[in-house]
């Protein structure tokens, strides 16, 4: 068995949730259940050898990969982390608002706005990719990042409109800023707005740019900002301490995991595993499926009863997966029964 084929076999035991582990000269495994049957016992057996060298080579691999963080200095051209480069690959394709993370936080109260400011100021001066912007150099992006930037903290003020009013030119505005084009090359990647409704009700609405948050970093910033805020506004300092890693130091220290073994044989793994894929889903459709994918689209909402919801919970345990792969399974069946396609490849959100 080469090296290919150890780590097909090893994928497919992953798929059936069978984990195998080299201690020494043994290989100890966990698995599901009545899953690890004898045939594949024997299959384990018969290649012991070829899978414990795949092991070790992979664990002394990942740890040579993997070193400790280190802060770099910012005087070279600075890497983009793997998913920055997504990011800035697909608005380099069709630049759109796609990506463009919004929200608003409400507020009630007697606001310290000259406070809020100073949290927002900081937060943004704490966080080098929140001063980040992304230019071409010989057709390649590296991260440029900002020493000083205006923290704009837009004020509007609608305390003159009636209530329903208010909140009608509030989700209009809040829906114009989440569809407003960021400039990843020119920036600024973050637009904050603070509203006033009444005199103590305000709207704090925030728009970034994905290529700088995520769902994580996002609820960062909010923690960060009312610390920030409660601080300020009784005249204190800043209780934050400063940070030792940048988001930048961890996109250099990404970028040279490259060089390793461990990333070529997992691009190996997905380019085998991937090869073939269907490039278009046909679902039958009321109209012809446009020349230039567009980011319209539509959600359908339905409940999930408490007594199926159990039961579905216990298929999952049965067969040692969670609900969330067992749903994707249906999921699959479904489009597999509107398409007759058996090959079906489904983005996922992650997280790390």
């Amino acid at each position: 068995m080469n090296k290919k084929s150890v780590v097909k076999f090893l994928s497919q035991l992953r798929q059936l949730n069978i984990q195998v582990i080299a201690e020494g000269e043994k290989l100890r495994y966990k698995a599901p259940k009545g899953v690890l049957n004898a045939q594949l016992r024997q299959e384990i057996a018969e290649h012991k050898t070829e899978i414990l060298a795949f092991l070790r080579t992979a664990n002394v691999n990942e740890k040579s990969a993997s070193p400790a963080i280190a802060t770099i200095p910012r005087n070279q051209n600075l890497p983009l982390s793997f998913a920055q480069e997504r990011l800035w690959f697909l608005d380099q394709l069709q630049s759109s608002t796609a990506y463009n993370e919004h929200g608003g936080i409400r507020i009630t109260g007697d606001l310290d706005v000259k406070a809020m400011q100073s949290g927002f100021a900081e937060v943004l001066r704490r966080h080098e990719v929140l001063r980040t912007t992304f230019p071409s150099i010989d057709g390649k992006p590296q991260q440029a990042i900002a020493q000083d930037i205006k923290a704009e903290l837009k004020q509007i003020d609608w305390q003159h409109l009636s209530q329903s009013r208010a909140e009608i030119s509030l989700r209009d505005y809040a829906q114009q800023q989440a569809q407003m084009v960021f400039d990843l090359a020119q920036g600024p990647l973050v637009r904050a707005t603070l509203v006033r409704l009444a005199p103590e009700e305000w709207v704090l609405l925030v728009v970034m740019h994905h290529i700088i948050c995520d769902y994580w970093s996002i609820n960062i910033f909010i923690q960060e900002l009312s610390t920030l805020y409660q601080n300020f506004s009784q005249g204190k300092s800043s209780p934050l301490p400063e940070l030792v890693i940048q988001y930048a130091d961890y996109a250099y220290w990404q970028s040279q995991r490259l060089n390793s073994d461990l990333f070529e044989s997992q691009l190996s793994y997905w380019k085998e595993h991937l090869a073939g894929a269907p490039s278009m889903l046909h679902l039958p459709s009321d109209r012809p499926r446009p020349s230039v994918q567009r980011d319209l689209g539509e959600a359908q909402t339905f409940v999930i009863d408490r007594s199926l919801t159990k039961r579905l919970g216990q298929l999952s345990r049965s067969f040692g997966t969670t609900l969330f792969m067992t749903l994707l399974a249906a999921f699959s069946t479904l489009l597999y029964r509107y398409s007759t396609q058996e090959d079906i490849v489904i983005g996922s959100p992650i997280a790390n």
